[in-house]
């Protein structure tokens, strides 16, 4: 699986996960209806978290040998 591909999967899981919110919210005269999608919802955030840690350790794993922390050090005199 290549970095695309998990970002890819990551936007559509959060596309997911806002739809099934939006219907949780607009379902929430049926109380078992509103509970499992915002449950699923919840889910599918937590799954596109997991997409994106992968596509970043994907990316970083690509260049071991230029592994630059400069973008870390926030000292303006550098």
């Amino acid at each position: 699986m290549n970095t695309d591909k998990s970002l890819k999967n990551a936007i559509t899981s959060i596309i997911l996960s806002a739809i099934m919110g939006t219907a949780g919210a607009l379902a929430s005269g049926i109380d078992w209806l509103m509970a499992a999608l915002i449950t699923a919802a919840i889910a599918l955030m937590g799954i596109a978290g997991a997409y994106l840690i992968r596509a970043s350790w994907m990316k970083h794993d690509a260049n071991p040998n230029k592994r630059d922390w400069r973008h870390l050090d926030f000292n303006p005199m550098t």
